[in-house]
């Protein structure tokens, strides 16, 4: 009956203490800021359609010039001519163009898998428009 008492002194403290406590085990990568009714933010995520920017496995970040598809290139310069200087980083590292067929071991057959390379993130210097981005990129076909 001792152990029922030490051990419901020991355990209600710190129940109360951890409800206290807020982990930030969920976080946002980048905080959206409302101002006047429009939303702000300096992280947008992009996936293009397959196979549109070949890109080295591991490769983290990824410079303008490095581009060979002349719409994708035009497209980040006019979003830097309207919006400021960003960083285009892969979501995906380790991902490449052609790592779309896994072999599955519960399946014990090769099985299909999304293409993981075509997926981006553009960090901005500063805050900008999340509606007007959203909308300029979605009149794009290749998106």
């Amino acid at each position: 009956m001792k152990t029922i008492y030490c051990l419901l002194l020991v355990l209600i403290p710190t129940v109360i203490l951890t409800q206290n406590i807020q982990f930030k085990a969920w976080y946002q990568e980048a905080p959206i800021i409302i101002k006047e009714g429009k939303k702000y933010s300096t992280l947008v995520k992009v996936k293009f359609t397959k196979g549109l920017i070949n890109t080295k496995t591991n490769q983290k970040e990824l410079n303008y010039d490095e581009i060979e598809n002349k719409n994708i290139k035009n497209l980040f310069y006019n979003i830097k001519k309207h919006y400021g200087n960003f960083v285009i980083i892969k979501t995906f590292a380790n991902a490449s163009v052609d790592d779309t067929i896994r072999f599955s071991k519960r399946l014990n057959k090769y099985v299909s898998v999304p293409d993981l390379s075509q997926h981006f993130k553009l960090h901005f210097d500063k805050e900008i428009p999340l509606d007007t981005i959203i909308k300029d990129l979605k009149e794009e076909k290749f998106l």
